[in-house]
């Protein structure tokens, strides 16, 4: 035999440290660890391989690594096909197969495995490469041929990520180069190779059309792009042989072609044609040869197109090409053939060539058919893989065995499980225990083999070398220097190689695979005599007897798949025949007879028989078997389905055995299984414990009769059970209305609430469940609303007063159930709460009245009396609470949260105690927010009360009133430093902010910056002062204010002391220096001044406001004045001298003398110093006496009120042009409503006010319709 056939061998496990490790393009760094960690863990073995790469020639014949002088060892190939690793499962599969074990007494010998995958890994070159690599660290040798899936040309990356999946390959044929060229790289075989005494020859092919040589089965669609995949995912390049056909012969010659091109064929067809009779090479060791293809070489290794579900696929499985080269290539008599594609194992002998297919296919395929790809050896090996397949299954009853499926395998993945449920996408189906695929790889041929070391040029020629090179105790990275040797040993006629003295070989036995065994015993090919109906259904009729015997429970011996295929090739003949033998009409009609005489002769009589619960459970093991004989005689009479039924758009046979029982069984027994499972269900209403499994089931036939509608169901049974239900519970309100409270009442309602929806749960459909419900709510709750509400001593009002939360969340859950059931109750607690309110209201009228004839002529208190602090506080308290029963009780319904809105609305918008709730609430806020205030709160807490001031502030009407209350406080905080907390403050108006807007707050906003700024501005004029050397008599602090921003004060032309009149002239210098176009307004009634008195006793500092020290100093220039002296000084008006002297000399403090004494002032009184003044501090305040300005803020508040609804009638019209008096009236209220409540006879008198002053006018016909004046 010519050298030229390359060689592959593995290195035995002891050899691999005397060696270098394979070079880096072989295999992936992981790759290496794992084969490097799993030979060093091998037993060592006695024998040494061949030299280390790179060495000496003169090396390999030395004794340095003491080589034995004979080597023994075994060889094992395996082969798998259809690997599909893209989907997990099956990579999972890949990365836990388990190096294959050593023969047991080849311990200490060595051991070479061999795989041969078959084609389809994956079309993604990132997965091939990973999938190779994987395989190529369990077996010394990886043969691979390419299949379809490996020349698919899709666009997108790779799903392992990074670069292109196509390894850029722009067609298909640089795909298939691509291919080739990794496993160059990987070192895996895609050529013919020796591997001792066995030849391996992969072998390149494509399918196409003209392999098809079986009748195409009528009616279906022919192969298209739309229906093979391949005609859609390969791309040819340009002038391609048969690029622009589908299916074309020239495709397939190509390919063929290709194996001539192929590294060492022709050594391998040399070797074939020197083997002699003996079948053994020159060397006298016999050969063996396994070749592989991915398509298949012979149209009898696919089951007929009857079989298939898709019977196009025969059109693009195999090749003629291919049959022909493998008559060429097997002549030895030890040969075999490994093929893919069809995903259906094989093991079976075709013109004396045994083919071999193992794939591992589709999980999906496995899970679904697993009988069609299973490979097994004894029919225990196939039971226990069976068996662990139905583990995760619920086992079916004695009569229900699975069948072998007569269909392709796209069948698995469009099938369903018994549950109607679709298989979980392949992709996403694990490898469970049971799901184990322990038949693959499948093991071929073993041998065991014998090598001795011998001088190179001893006998034997080429033959000692190639057994040298081949033999498998050389790695094949060690070709090459062992070749190297070979030709130094041969130039210089020395050195010593390995040659076979033995070599023994042994096929594998039958594999068995399901459509191989059943084409052993059966033609492929119909017999060409027509069948005689009566015939045909005579061979049918007694399928069926045994099917209805296997049913009834009588001894019978269960289907196997022999007598499932007859008789399914029986109808498929009696529908194929052609006319007037084309029994498809008649079987179709007996299809239907076969079930009445069923349903006639046992069924019925037996349902009969029996009534109430018996005959439930009678009808469900009637139904559960006629569903097995519909499945079963369905699949008898599949043919018929596929194409009869269709054609003439019949009913599908599984509907025909459906309304057979429908019909029959159904219309006799409908009435008296209603009347035993209505009877079961109020047995379970009163308490007893039933079996609901039986209901359900029977329940699920009135469903399941309909055939998709609900018609049956609700017709039959639904409606019959609610006017049961309704009955039921009709009589049950009755007795508990009139025995029970209202919270005992509500439980037992709610109660068998919760048993009806689980009993709907249980046993009934989810539709009867809101018909049920509301029966039951409209007898139980809907018609006893009103007498349940107002029950006395436990009604709605009553469980409010008592606080009972728990009955009131009930209650709201209960009633939240009927349409508007929640109204009542909504106006209820409106009624309560408003009560509680009304009755705050009272209580704090009459404190405030009863306290006002205690302190009958004491002056009153500006931020209100400890009564009315109390009442917001309550108020505060009253809507936490029964905001909280909102959330709590009634689940945050918008309805109770209005009729809280309305409650609130309806009593804090009344007087109390002559007040509003506007100025308690902005006399509330003053006390908290001021420093001395009564409230002693921490931080926290006045930030809390803040805000549920303002979120009840939302229930005013009058909000207009509370900003101007509350800006007055506010002005007497900021100006007399009375504020204890700038925080709090800004804290409020922000939440003013947000509740009422930006206008709301914009000037109590202006009135702080003022605050700040004047600070910043009093700083500059003290180093003004500075700066210009001014000394003035008095230290003056003056607070510039905005005007548009604070409250309107009382202007005064004040005549000052000459000290105050100087610091005043200085201020407005340094103003005016500062600031242009801008005036001040003194406002002296805001202003406080720190006077020390020099008494005879002691001296004291006053703090005063600026009118009295104004007065004081009078009497720095004499000892006495008189009542119009003191007011011709001042140049006040009489009500503020009368103040001002009523607060030096008749109040607490007696710093003027009067003549004559008294109380009160009079016009004729004089006045004088009281040098004799004294107190026990050093310090005190002077008050003035407090004016009442409500009155004041009243009349402030109106006038606004009067510019708000005049700029909103104008803003009204201007826009509307002319509008109904009412239209115009509605519009002001609504845009006004947000501030304050306007009075309707208000808005006609500001309208009749614009109209004098031109800004409308009537129209002369219609004196109600009013035009804008532009």
């Amino acid at each position: 035999m010519p050298a030229a056939l390359p060689q592959r061998a593995a290195p035995p496990p002891a050899a691999l440290s005397q060696r270098a490790a394979p070079p880096p393009a072989a295999r992936s760094p992981a790759a290496s660890a794992r084969r490097s960690r799993r030979r060093a863990a091998a037993p060592t073995a006695t024998a040494q391989a061949a030299p280390r790469p790179g060495a000496s020639p003169a090396s390999l014949g030395g004794d340095a690594y003491a080589q034995p002088q004979r080597v023994r060892g075994t060889l094992s190939l395996y082969a798998v096909s259809d690997l599909h690793t893209d989907y997990e499962a099956n990579a999972a599969w890949c990365a836990a197969l388990e190096p294959p074990p050593a023969p047991p007494a080849s311990d200490r010998e060595q051991h070479t495995t061999v795989l041969v995958v078959a084609g389809d890994v994956s079309d993604d070159l990132a997965i091939l490469r990973e999938t190779l690599q994987a395989l190529a660290a369990k077996f010394s040798v990886v043969a691979f041929v390419p299949g379809n899936h490996e020349l698919w040309v899709k666009g997108g990356p790779s799903r392992l990520g990074g670069g292109d999946r196509n390894g850029g390959a722009a067609d298909s044929v640089a795909k298939l180069r691509a291919v080739l060229a990794l496993c160059a790289e990987l070192g895996v075989l895609t050529h013919p190779a020796q591997l001792g005494g066995l030849l391996l020859a992969p072998l390149l092919a494509w399918h196409h059309k003209s392999f098809d040589t079986e009748p195409d089965v009528p009616g279906i669609p022919r192969a298209s792009a739309m229906t093979i995949a391949d005609y859609a995912a390969c791309r040819w390049p340009p002038g391609f042989p048969g690029g622009d056909e589908l299916g074309a012969d020239a495709t397939a010659a190509w390919f063929d072609a290709q194996n001539e091109q192929q590294p060492g064929w022709a050594a391998l067809m040399a070797a074939l044609a020197s083997r002699g009779d003996g079948a053994a090479t020159d060397g006298g060791v016999p050969l063996a040869l396994v070749s592989a293809s991915h398509f298949l070489p012979h149209q009898h290794l696919l089951p007929e197109k009857r079989f298939l579900t898709y019977p196009p696929l025969a059109k693009a499985v195999g090749s003629d090409w291919l049959w022909a080269r493998l008559r060429r290539l097997h002549v030895l008599p030890s040969s075999l053939h490994v093929f893919g594609h069809s995903h259906f194992a094989w093991d079976a002998s075709v013109e004396g060539i045994r083919c071999v297919q193992a794939p591992l296919c589709y999980p999906a395929e496995r899970a679904r058919r697993l009988k069609s790809v299973l490979l097994h050896t004894t029919p225990q090996q196939l039971a226990d893989v069976q068996a662990r397949q139905r583990s995760r299954r619920e086992p079916e009853p004695q009569q229900r065995q699975p069948e072998p499926e007569p269909a392709g395998r796209q069948q698995a993945a469009r099938a369903r499980d018994d549950g109607g449920r679709a298989p979980p996408h392949p992709l996403h189906v694990g490898l469970h225990p049971e799901q184990r695929v322990d038949w693959l790889p499948a093991l071929l041929y073993q041998a065991s083999f014998d090598a001795e070391l011998r001088e190179a040029g001893a006998p034997g020629g080429f033959a000692g070398w190639l057994a040298r090179g081949g033999l498998p105790v050389l790695h094949p990275c060690q070709l090459a220097a062992a070749r190297a040797a070979e030709t130094h040993s041969a130039g210089a006629g020395g050195g010593r190689c390995y040659v076979l003295t033995h070599w023994s070989g042994r096929w594998s036995g039958s594999l068995g695979g399901m459509w191989s065994n059943y084409y052993e015993s059966h033609a492929r090919e119909p017999a060409n005599k027509p069948i005689e109906l009566e015939e045909g259904w005579a061979s049918m009729q007694k399928g069926i007897n045994k099917l209805i015997r296997l049913l009834e429970g009588e001894t019978e011996s269960q289907f196997n798949a022999e007598q499932y295929m007859m008789l399914y090739t029986t109808i498929y003949n009696m529908c194929t025949q052609k006319p007037p033998y084309d029994y498809s009409e008649q079987l179709y009609q007996r299809y239907r007879e076969a079930f009445n005489h069923y349903i006639n002769d046992k069924v019925l009589p037996a349902l009969r028989e029996h009534r109430d619960e018996v005959l439930l459970r009678e009808l469900l093991t009637r139904w559960s078997n006629h569903k097995v004989m519909v499945r079963w005689l369905s699949r008898f009479f599949n043919y018929l389905d596929r194409y009869y039924v269709l054609r003439h758009s019949l009913h599908p046979l599984k509907d025909v055995g459906l309304l057979c029982f429908r019909d029959q069984v159904y219309a006799d027994v409908k009435r008296n299984a209603r009347a035993a499972v209505l009877k079961l269900v109020e047995r379970e209403r009163e308490g007893e414990l039933i079996e609901r499994t039986v209901l359900k089931n029977v329940l699920d036939i009135f469903i399941e009769v309909g055939m998709g509608s609900m018609d049956h169901y609700e017709r039959d049974f639904e409606e019959v059970l609610l006017t049961d239900s309704g009955g039921y519970y009709k009589r049950k309100a009755a007795e508990w209305i009139a025995e029970d409270s209202c919270p005992e009442y509500m439980l037992k309602a709610e109660e068998c609430l919760r048993l009806e929806e689980e009993r709907v749960d249980a046993y009934l459909h989810a539709s009867t469940k809101p018909k049920l419900l509301k029966e039951v709510e409209g007898e139980l709750l809907a018609k006893y609303e009103s007498q349940l509400l107002t029950k006395e001593h436990s009604g709605c009002a009553a469980l409010l007063r008592d606080d009972k939360t728990d009955d009131l969340a009930r209650m709201y859950r209960l009633f939240a159930r009927i349409p508007k059931g929640l109204d009542p109750v909504a106006e209820a607690f409106r009624e309560h709460v408003e009560g509680e309110g009304t009755k705050l209201v009272k209580e704090v009228a009459e404190a405030v009245e009863a306290k006002k004839e205690k302190d009958a002529g004491k002056p009153s208190k500006d931020s209100g009396s400890s009564h009315e602090q109390a009442f917001v506080r309550q108020v505060i308290a009253l809507h936490d609470k029964y905001l909280g029963y909102v959330g709590s009780c009634f689940a945050n319904s918008s309805l109770f949260h209005k009729a809280l809105k309305e409650a609130f609305e309806g009593f804090c918008n009344k007087a109390v105690a002559g007040s509003t709730s506007a100025e308690l609430m902005a006399n509330f806020c003053d006390n908290l927010l001021k420093k001395g205030g009564s409230e002693k709160l921490s931080d926290e807490a006045i930030e809390e009360t803040l805000e549920k001031v303002v979120r009840l502030l939302a229930y005013i009407s009058d909000k207009d009133l509370f900003a101007e209350f509350y800006r007055k406080r506010l002005a007497r905080r900021l100006l007399h430093d009375k504020s204890s907390s700038d925080d709090h403050e800004r804290s409020i108006l922000t939440r003013l902010k947000q509740q009422c807007g930006a206008q709301f707050t914009s000037k109590m906003e202006g009135m702080v910056t003022d605050l700040a700024l004047a600070r910043e501005k009093q700083q500059a004029f003290d180093e003004w002062k500075g700066r210009s050397a001014r000394a003035l008599p008095i230290d003056l602090s003056v607070t510039v204010l905005t005007t548009g921003f604070w409250p309107t004060y009382k202007s005064m032309d004040l005549a000052l002391p000459a000290e105050m009149v100087e610091g005043i002239a200085a201020f407005k210098e340094f103003y005016e220096g500062d600031t242009k176009h801008r005036k001040l307004t003194w406002v002296y009634t805001q202003g406080t001044a720190v006077l020390r008195g020099n008494f005879d006793p002691k001296s004291l500092e006053l703090v005063i406001s600026t009118l009295q020290a104004a007065t004081l100093l009078l009497f720095n220039e004499v000892d006495e004045l008189s009542y119009g002296e003191v007011q011709e000084r001042l140049n006040l008006q009489e009500e503020d001298v009368t103040r001002l002297l009523h607060s030096l000399s008749c109040a607490k403090y007696h710093i003027l003398l009067k003549e004559p004494a008294g109380r009160t002032i009079g016009k004729q009184d004089r006045f004088r110093l009281n040098v004799a003044f004294t107190d026990r501090m050093k310090r005190i305040k002077v008050p003035l006496p407090p004016t009442d300005e409500k009155k004041k803020v009243i009349e402030d508040v109106d006038k606004d009120r009067r510019y708000a609804i005049d700029a909103a009638i104008v803003r009204t019209m201007k826009s509307r042009k002319v509008l109904q008096h009412q239209q115009l009236v509605l519009e002001v209220v609504q845009q006004l409503s947000r501030m304050f409540k306007p009075d309707f006879k208000l808005i006609k008198k500001r309208i009749e006010d614009l109209i004098a002053r031109d800004y409308l006018e009537r129209d002369k016909d219609n004196p109600q319709l009013f035009k804008y004046l532009a």
